[in-house]
C-alpha cells in the first residue's frame, strides 16, 4: 500500500511538470520599456564602476550641474523641494484668488490672505500676542517654565531646545 501511494504521488508530480495547452500565455511585454528613474545622462561612462563608483554614477551630473548662488549645496532633494514649493504656491494663489470656491479652498485662501495682509498686521501690532505675554510674565518657577515649554509646542512655538524621537 505504501509503495502504491508513493508511485501515485510521483506520477502526479511528474504530470504537473508537463507543459499543457490550458496554461495561460505569458504576458506581453510593454511596447516601451519602463522608466527606471535612473538619470543615465548624469553618469560618467568614461569611469569604470569598479574604479570609482561615485564618479561613474554621478560624474556627469557633478560636471554639468552648477550650485545656485543662493544655496550652499544642491541635489535632487533640493530640486524636489523647490518644485513642491512652486506647486504649493500655485495652489495657494488659486485658492486666495477665489476663496469661496469650496470649503478647503476657502480655508487655504482665507488663511493666506490674512497672512499677507501687512496693513492689518501693522495696525494690530503685538496685540494678538498680549495673552501669551501675560502667560509668560506669570511664570514663577522652573516647573511652570517647563510646563510652558511643553504646552508652547502645541501653539507652534519652539522652546529653547527640542525634545523628539528620531529614527535614522
Amino acid at each position: 500500500m505504501k509503495n502504491v501511494f508513493i508511485a501515485l504521488a510521483g506520477a502526479l508530480l511528474l504530470s504537473a511538470c508537463q507543459p499543457g495547452s490550458d496554461r495561460a500565455a505569458p504576458a506581453a511585454r510593454p511596447a516601451t520599456p519602463m522608466e527606471s528613474g535612473i538619470d543615465f545622462e548624469g553618469m560618467d561612462n568614461a569611469v569604470r564602476p569598479q574604479d570609482d563608483f561615485f564618479a561613474y554614477a554621478n560624474g556627469g551630473w557633478v560636471e554639468t550641474t552648477e550650485i545656485p548662488g543662493d544655496q550652499s549645496s544642491w541635489g535632487s532633494f533640493n530640486i524636489l523641494r523647490d518644485n513642491g514649493l512652486a506647486q504649493l504656491q500655485t495652489i495657494i494663489d488659486r485658492s486666495a484668488a477665489d476663496a469661496r470656491e469650496n470649503d478647503s479652498g476657502a480655508k487655504i485662501g482665507n488663511f493666506y490672505n490674512a497672512y499677507m495682509n501687512e496693513e492689518r498686521v501693522n495696525v494690530l501690532g503685538v496685540a494678538p500676542l498680549q495673552e501669551l505675554f501675560v502667560r509668560i510674565d506669570s511664570l514663577g518657577d522652573h516647573d511652570e517654565v517647563a510646563a510652558f515649554f511643553g504646552s508652547s509646542n502645541e501653539l507652534g512655538l519652539d522652546a529653547p531646545f527640542q525634545l523628539f524621537i528620531d529614527r535614522m
